[in-house]
């Protein structure tokens, strides 16, 4: 019965549970992307980075070598094996690559700058928690870890409460669906208001008018979690069309059918 659940399944709960992020890193690698931007690590409103965008330069070369090794005919379920097996005698494979890694350009992380940076240019205030970021714990909600899941759930509302946060900005729609829905459902006096990124810029531009062009079409996809979980598809179209010039196409399936990313 002990191996009944999938190694890989496994690997990522003792990932989130051990490192506190899906891939397995240290910590620090989350607050590289703001060094020198002088963000607060206590305040009203939290900018809620998420691992997917923290850490995928980190990631995705590691994916690749796996995808590779399944190309080869290598059997991935025994290095899974093999990776949690050397964290026994306190090998931790993601950590010593994290030292080398990322050797390409990030485009990840431009997302959470450029994002930080128009909220800056609007004066809004933001606080970010760099490496004590805690991760939302959704895959283990999902998987069906839910004891897991609850503990991070605990250990983040103390996290925010110890930051006198009281409304907080995801970037990543998964992180911000569970930190919105699933987070108030296993923690008790759960007060937090969470938005996502575009939910929250269209609302600044309501008290803060701002002219905005572009040239140019753009097709919009709907990520799941936006279109199904959050639930913000018109927010997102009614941010676009703020911007003059801006042509808006949808895909040929759109909102609640969206197609899934596969990711």
């Amino acid at each position: 019965m002990k191996n009944i659940v999938p190694r890989g399944y496994m690997l990522l709960k003792d990932n989130i549970v051990r490192t506190d992020n899906l891939f397995g890193f240290p910590s620090k690698v989350k607050g590289r992307w703001a060094e020198g931007l002088n963000l607060p690590r206590k305040g009203e409103r939290l900018f809620f980075a998420g691992c997917g965008y923290q850490f995928m330069a980190y990631a995705e070369p590691l994916l690749e070598k796996i995808k590779s090794m399944e190309d080869k005919g290598v059997n991935v379920d025994g290095a899974l094996s093999l990776t949690m097996g050397l964290r026994k005698p306190g090998l931790n494979l993601p950590a010593l690559l994290s030292k080398v890694l990322p050797g390409r350009e990030d485009p990840y992380t431009t997302v959470l700058l450029d994002a930080v940076g128009i909220l800056r240019r609007l004066e809004e205030d933001l606080a970010y928690l760099g490496e004590e970021e805690p991760c939302c714990g959704s895959p283990l909600y999902y998987l069906g870890f839910l004891e897991d899941f609850a503990g991070r759930a605990e250990e983040a509302f103390r996290r925010f409460k110890e930051a006198r946060v009281r409304e907080i900005i995801g970037m990543v729609p998964a992180c911000t669906s569970s930190l919105k829905n699933l987070h108030p459902k296993f923690v008790d006096g759960y007060d937090f208001e969470v938005k996502h990124f575009v939910e929250y810029l269209d609302e600044v531009f309501d008290r803060k008018p701002v002219r905005l062009r572009l040239d140019k079409t753009v097709t919009v996809h709907d990520p799941c979690q936006i279109a199904r979980f959050l639930e913000i598809s018109d927010v997102l179209r009614r941010l676009l069309n703020r911007v003059k010039g801006l042509t808006v196409l949808e895909a040929s399936t759109s909102r609640e059918f969206t197609m899934c990313c596969g990711g």
